[in-house]
């Protein structure tokens, strides 16, 4: 079963690793850090399973999907037949997009004027089949026009630089990235402003999906004041549908398996403790990792929290468990091979792309990335 969302540090890659080596006997499975959850919807045992992340955005999404809450999967389907629009209209409207732009090639300042008639023009279309939510329409049309009109005049750059672009192919997709872009910082707009908005969790989590879908690789990133601030995506985001992946949050299979898992929202101890773990129950871990960029969400992980997660993991936690994290002189030093555990000894090894290769016997500082068990595991050493 698939991850229904894109999210950094995924381990989908990994899985033909990380799959074949989980303890044969599991009575519960728990995973404190969940992210994307790639390991938590491939686990296919009737067993109670329980998640956590610290990320409310996500908790609430993946809640949102196990409740089926018509009014979140609405709004996902308002955001794409929005964007269908938009293609269309650039579609319909490609011969005019382009004779502005050739018609006004030294003329910057008659080029705005001449973007702004082609708004006042297409404004009812828009008006009628673009959602916007809460805010007015006239916020959307202002962002619109600024960001179809910087690509206007980066396409004109890019033409003073290296020459007239060779085909009006090129072109519109440069004007199409104005539009779809356009509407993408519009909703990030909303998405910043939940608090003022009083956007309630549902549509909160339509917001949260779309913006992972549409925003650069995925990546987190918030500025001083705390607001998300990934540009779109790029161009071949342009003609990206969200259909199937929209269709896939109500999938029977995947809302399930939600639906019989246990979910919160909390520190990873805190939802650890009083779970009453015992010697075959399974952690499967993928904190953030010990780097100078250790912040999801908005949500820190530093130097004391890698330290309460191995002293937890190496003198409080009678379950097996599988730890996958990044090297560091940090965690080199927290975990070593043979340290004991409650329920066994540590068992390191090199985390590649295709295969582990033992720590036994052999110090490799340059390791990038570590998988540690406490219990052993079939590998050649």
């Amino acid at each position: 079963m698939n991850s229904p969302i894109k999210y950094p540090g995924g381990k989908n890659k990994e899985l033909n690793v990380i799959i074949p080596n989980l303890p044969k006997k599991i009575d519960r499975f728990f995973e404190p850090f969940v992210g994307g959850g790639a390991v938590y919807f491939s686990i296919d045992k009737e067993i109670p399973l329980f998640i956590n992340d610290k990320s409310d955005e996500l908790i609430n999404f993946y809640n949102q999907i196990k409740n089926q809450d018509s009014e979140f999967l609405e709004t996902l389907n308002k955001f794409e037949d929005s964007t269908q629009f938009l293609l269309n209209l650039i579609n319909n409207y490609k011969d005019s997009l382009i004779s502005i732009y050739h018609d006004n090639f030294n003329n910057i300042e008659n080029l705005y004027k001449q973007l702004q008639s082609f708004l006042d023009k297409v404004d009812p279309l828009l008006k009628e089949n673009i959602f916007t939510y809460t805010l007015s329409y006239s916020s959307f049309r202002e962002q619109l026009l600024k960001s179809i009109f910087d690509k206007y005049k980066r396409i004109y750059k890019l033409t003073q630089k290296h020459g007239q672009l060779e085909k009006d192919e090129d072109l519109i997709n440069n004007i199409t990235t104005g539009f779809i872009s356009a509407y993408y910082t519009f909703n990030r707009t909303i998405y910043n402003s939940q608090v003022e908005l009083n956007i309630p969790d549902n549509i909160q989590g339509s917001y949260y999906f779309y913006i992972r879908e549409y925003c650069y690789s995925s990546m987190f990133r918030y500025n001083k004041n705390g607001k998300f601030n990934v540009p779109y995506g790029g161009m071949s985001y342009n003609k990206k549908s969200l259909t199937n992946k929209i269709s896939y949050l109500s999938n029977r299979n995947l809302v399930s398996h939600l639906k019989k898992t246990t979910i919160e929202n909390q520190d990873f101890y805190n939802f650890l403790e009083g779970k009453n773990l015992k010697s075959d129950d399974f952690l499967f871990l993928d904190p953030p990792y010990d780097t100078e960029f250790s912040t999801y969400a908005n949500n820190t992980f530093e130097k004391s929290d890698q330290e309460r997660l191995a002293e937890f993991l190496l003198n409080e936690c009678p379950a097996k468990f599988m730890l996958i994290i990044k090297n560091s002189k940090l965690i080199s030093k927290l975990y070593k091979e043979g340290m004991p555990t409650l329920s066994g000894k540590l068992e390191i090894f090199e985390f590649q792309k295709k295969y582990l290769v033992s720590f036994r016997n052999r110090n490799n500082k340059d390791a990038n990335h570590l998988l540690i068990t406490n219990y052993p595991i079939n590998k050649k050493r």
